[in-house]
């Protein structure tokens, strides 16, 4: 059995960047960042030699909603009803958070998680339904 390397989670206010180690580098406080010799390689590598993130877009839905399954994600998505900016899944889950720092507006965060459950859910075979939403 494998071990994962666990990075604890922070708050993130000034410009950071997350390292290839899994540390941050703060730069407004460069002295306070702990970079690996790990972390110098991968920056001094050309991009050809970097190991970067791959994904493949699955071909159908079953094989899309099969892909989320294996990292325990089932469709439909549907936002928290106490937390503007989560998605959770059809299992209550959380999977998404939206503006973590707070910056925008809860009717700004609101309509990205609207935008992004209907895209997700859309390409899991779920059809969007159009509602008319009235001022009043």
């Amino acid at each position: 059995m494998t071990q994962q390397q666990t990075t604890p989670v922070r708050r993130i206010i000034g410009p950071t960047i997350l390292l290839g180690s899994g540390t941050y580098f703060d730069f407004d406080n460069p002295e306070a960042s702990e970079p690996t010799i790990e972390d110098a390689d991968f920056a001094e590598m050309k991009p050809s030699q970097q190991t970067t993130l791959q994904v493949t877009n699955p071909a159908t839905i079953a094989q899309f909603v099969s892909a989320l399954g294996d990292h325990g994600v089932k469709l439909p998505l549907l936002p928290m009803e106490d937390d503007v900016g989560t998605l959770m899944d059809a299992n209550r889950s959380p999977v998404l958070v939206v503006d973590v720092n707070r910056e925008r507006s809860d009717e700004d965060v609101a309509w990205i998680v609207g935008m992004i459950q209907v895209a997700v859910n859309t390409c899991g075979g779920f059809k969007a339904q159009r509602r008319e939403v009235l001022d009043e």
